[in-house]
């Protein structure tokens, strides 16, 4: 990771105050500071004059970077030319750095979202680094004095969702001590089919407790295995529309210092239909907003661990074979839940439960890995497979890609691809001997 930090200025008193605490943090943490500004000139001005604007803003630039030296940052100037968004991000492109940070006044009325908002709208929601947008500096300069902990609110998506944010805010963390509040806004009906929970056509529209309970902890869980042992507090409400206003309205309840949410970086007609946290906060919130693009990094992956493995099973030869890939692939002290899903008729629940258990390979028990067995009835086992993986929270899927005979091969087969598709975790496939 390039070691700097970008600030883009317009030398407004805003953008100055943004200046200050961006050249706080690059002392914190050591790190260069490059401070950004865009002429505005283009090819087709006169040369004279572009000449002129170009060498006046350096001068102003070079006044800016001196005033921050002194703060004990380390800073250097950049004069960009043509139209702000675009000259931004084309530097970044090109010369990326930690993080970008700009300076915004919450813009309330629609004329002055449009033409105000516009540029660091279009920056933040393009750029490949996260965009802090400062409202308030004096809060990030009280945290980076110690004078205070950083109180955050960060918006966790569903299991499926990156967790980029939460990684971005477990560095943020080590730079000063912070205040956790994470975020989970969930439609009901979703949630409930995906954990596969019982409910009539009225209480599929409640927050019932025991998906609030379920919910709550795969919240906990993902905030730990991220940030380890920081204290956060977990809030997980139900929405039934747009998600920026609740979550700006819990923010402000914890009297959050910062907002934390993801972004993706769209192209063609998905810009215009999809609903974007990011850019409703960036309209609406007078709070301090980072911006994390949900690009994901390979450079400081850490191997996975499989703590909890599921293995589907219809007693067939191949995907009984999968339980022993699982056995093999699991961590010490792992849990390998095995599941058979039955469709109402056939043997019943205690036989199933008898045949689950006589596969358990004895030398995985040896080498410490627990096994749980679990029968379901479902009709679609495709989905009944994916909502136990939900339930149970675990790892990897490991199963069979074809069953016994002809009939069995297409069954499967078809099973796994439908879950292969489905799943948000990783799923191994594990095919036929030849």
């Amino acid at each position: 990771m390039t070691s700097r930090i970008l600030c883009a200025t317009d030398f407004s008193a805003e953008s100055s105050r943004a200046s200050d605490a961006a050249a706080a943090l690059a002392a914190k943490t050591g790190e260069s500071l490059i401070l950004l500004h865009v002429s505005g000139t283009c090819e087709a001005a006169d040369e004279d004059l572009s000449s002129a604007l170009h060498l006046a803003a350096e001068e102003r630039l070079r006044a800016e970077a001196d005033r921050l030296r002194e703060s004990g940052a380390e800073v250097a100037e950049v004069v960009l030319d043509g139209s702000p968004s675009s000259a931004l991000l084309e530097y970044l492109e090109e010369s990326p750095g930690r993080l970008l940070v700009v300076a915004s006044v919450e813009k309330r009325t629609f004329a002055a979202r449009w033409f105000a908002g516009g540029v660091i709208e279009r920056v933040a929601k393009n750029s490949k680094i996260p965009t802090l947008v400062l409202r308030d500096p004096v809060a990030l300069e009280e945290w980076l004095s110690q004078d205070r902990p950083l109180r955050i609110t960060i918006e966790v998506g569903s299991h499926a969702s990156s967790d980029v944010p939460l990684q971005w805010l477990a560095d943020l963390a080590r730079i000063g001590p912070c205040e956790v509040t994470a975020v989970y806004l969930h439609w009901v009906p979703e949630e409930t089919l995906r954990l596969g929970l019982p409910g009539t056509s009225t209480s599929l529209f409640d927050n019932n407790r025991q998906l609030q309970v379920m919910l709550e902890r795969e919240l906990r869980e993902r905030t730990t295995e991220v940030l380890g042992d920081l204290p956060v507090t977990i809030r997980v409400e139900p929405r039934w529309g747009r998600a920026d206003l609740p979550l700006l309205g819990l923010a402000e309840a914890a009297g959050a210092d910062l907002i934390i949410v993801g972004a993706r970086r769209k192209k063609g007609i998905s810009r215009f239909v999809e609903e974007s946290v990011a850019t409703g906060l960036l309209h609406h919130s007078p709070l301090n907003l980072a911006i994390i693009p949900l690009v994901e990094s390979t450079a400081d992956r850490s191997l996975p661990v499989y703590d909890h493995l599921l293995v589907p099973t219809d007693f067939s030869d191949t995907a009984n074979l999968a339980i022993f890939h699982a056995a093999a692939m699991a961590s010490p002290g792992a849990t390998v839940h095995l599941l058979h899903v039955r469709d109402r008729v056939g043997v019943s629940p205690s036989e199933s439960m008898e045949q689950l258990r006589a596969l358990i390979p004895r030398e995985a028990l040896e080498r410490g890995i627990r096994f749980e067995t679990v029968v379901e009835d479902g009709r679609v086992p495709s989905e009944t497979i994916l909502q136990v993986a939900a339930r149970r929270m675990v790892d990897v899927i490991c199963m069979g890609s074809a069953g016994r005979n002809a009939i069995s091969k297409v069954l499967l087969g078809s099973v796994a691809s439908q879950v292969t598709a489905g799943s948000p975790r990783p799923v191994l496939l594990v095919p036929k001997p030849m």
